[in-house]
């Protein structure tokens, strides 16, 4: 389908691949089965339905996917909210970022991101691997290891939750902060120890 590129589309689709790239308008995709490709938006991209692979890069709008997608879905470059809710199942998968500025890899028992601001992650037998993340960070998943590296001193609260496997978080050197642990049959190792900090300082 040739259109002009500054035409907003919504493309419904059973069966078959899409790829749109280079547009410079709001992109809504809905399948059932199939890839989806979108480079290059000057738009939002409006993601839905289900699937197999997702690559979604490049993009100057809000980002979206909602749906049973069972591929591997990456997203690069997304310069504002992004917002990723996989179902069905136990598994169900639910991210939030205020933006990407990196990239972004969910596989079947891996979530990747790096470059990332004001996250939010609640899955479930994912391992969860963050590098470089800003803003406040909310992490929730469960018999898999959660590894988050700041990009900066911590300036905004930090949670993680994890059952059955280990966190790992790691801060700058001249990060303070108020360190609050619950822990049940494990134990709790900090770098930190030290001067007391002061009370306002981040948890």
């Amino acid at each position: 389908l040739t259109l002009p590129a500054s035409t907003p589309v919504d493309v419904q689709l059973d069966n078959g691949d899409v790829a749109i790239a280079g547009w410079k308008a709001d992109v809504a995709i809905h399948t059932r089965h199939g890839t989806i490709s979108a480079d290059r938006i000057q738009g939002a991209v409006d993601v839905t339905g289900g699937g197999s692979d997702v690559a979604v890069s490049n993009i100057t709008g809000a980002v979206t996917l909602h749906g049973a997608f069972f591929g591997r879905l990456s997203f690069r470059n997304c310069a504002q909210s992004v917002h990723i809710r996989t179902d069905p199942g136990p598994g169900n998968t639910d991210i939030g970022l205020a933006s990407l500025a990196g990239g972004l890899e969910l596989d079947p028992g891996r979530i990747t991101m790096d470059r990332v601001q004001d996250a939010e992650v609640s899955t479930r037998d994912k391992a969860v691997d963050i590098d470089g993340f800003s803003g406040p960070l909310d992490v929730s998943t469960g018999n898999s290891p959660v590894a988050a590296t700041a990009a900066q001193p911590v300036a905004a609260p930090i949670n993680i939750t994890d059952r059955n496997a280990d966190i790992t978080l790691t801060l700058p050197p001249a990060s303070v902060f108020q360190l609050h642990v619950e822990i049940h049959r494990g134990r709790v190792t900090n770098d930190f120890e030290g001067p007391e900090v002061p009370g306002g300082a981040p948890v």
